[in-house]
């Protein structure tokens, strides 16, 4: 494991601790390919992994375009809080019907 993904892991765990963003029940550990570890969600509380404000809308877009969710359960997102995808959806959902600040975003971004 590489430093970045170890030291990502333990920011989870502080997050999935502290987040008034998720339940209770959510902060238990979570078992990821058969093995549990504080920084995944219990998989029944996978949804909670999604950003609260685009939660629904994430879950209706995968449904509606038959997108598969990377080591998703029953139509919900991965468990894991260091997933690149559930993270890439929180990120860039929420501007799904912003396109003026989308491109103010990627104009900043390519100027990096």
């Amino acid at each position: 494991m590489g430093k970045f993904l170890k030291e990502e892991k333990l920011k989870q765990i502080a997050f999935k601790l502290n987040s008034p963003y998720l339940t209770e029940a959510a902060r238990a550990e979570g078992v990821y390919k058969k093995r549990s570890y504080p920084f995944c969600l219990p998989r029944e509380h996978a949804q909670e992994n999604l950003f609260h404000e685009i939660r629904q809308s994430a879950q209706d877009y995968f449904t509606e375009f038959s997108i598969k969710w990377h080591d998703g359960q029953s139509e919900a997102p991965s468990n894991h809080l260091c997933d690149s995808q559930v993270c890439c959806a929180n990120f860039l959902l929420p501007f799904a019907d912003k396109p003026k600040p989308l491109a103010k975003f990627c104009h900043f971004y390519t100027q990096m």
